[in-house]
């Protein structure tokens, strides 16, 4: 009941930043965690990847994607399909590759709240998928291919921001027991010189 609600009317949270799909990501993360019965200090990312579920943003271009194929495949309404042209469908690029590769003509707006429309995202998504999937014979087929690459996109770029982070944790931790080390070599080498003009101090004093 919760993850059916994620995907839906979520296709106008497409292009905004990050930060607005925290809640959307935490309450993903917490169903993982009250489906498999974990703590809350528990790691939910291997979770995810065991229940194949989709990350916020991979469901956005999830359903992006699923309009732009039921415009391709002449199953949308027409309103959805009449704010897209496919490339097959102007004379002038009728016999380019962008054409035999189901490419849709992508416009850009000089503002980026109009990137978000569907208009201009909706293109722009679709012909940065492989073509194999663009080319599915039905929908089902279309919907597993799709889920199978946003997962591997999704989960890879997860992978590689994680083993960043933990490279860079490495090094602040280095940094810090390096400045540590550091810190203490110049108290030592303060207090030998200390010691030191203090028994010159005592050897030059004149005695009773």
């Amino acid at each position: 009941m919760v993850i059916s609600r994620f995907d839906y009317c979520n296709s106008v949270l497409c292009g905004l930043p990050a930060s607005t799909f925290q809640p959307l990501t935490t309450v993903l993360r917490c169903a993982a965690k009250l489906i498999k019965n974990l703590s809350p200090r528990d790691h939910v990312t291997p979770i995810l990847h065991e229940l194949h579920w989709l990350l916020i943003p991979a469901r956005i271009n999830f359903k992006i994607c699923l309009v732009m194929y039921r415009v391709l495949t002449n199953s949308s309404p027409s309103y959805a399909s009449s704010l897209v042209t496919s490339c097959s469908s102007l004379q002038s690029r009728r016999f380019l590759r962008s054409s035999s590769r189901a490419d849709f003509v992508v416009t850009r707006s000089i503002r980026e709240f109009g990137n978000r429309a569907f208009a201009l995202a909706g293109p722009a998504k679709w012909n940065k998928l492989p073509v194999f999937i663009r080319k599915s014979s039905s929908l089902s087929l279309f919907k597993t291919s799709l889920k199978t690459y946003l997962f591997k996109m999704c989960f890879d770029e997860t992978s590689c921001r994680n083993a960043l982070l933990c490279k860079i944790i490495f090094f602040r931790r280095a940094i810090n027991d390096s400045l540590i080390v550091i810190i203490m070599i110049i108290i030592i080498i303060i207090m030998i010189i200390i010691i030191i003009i203090t028994c010159k101090q005592v050897e030059g004093a004149p005695s009773c």
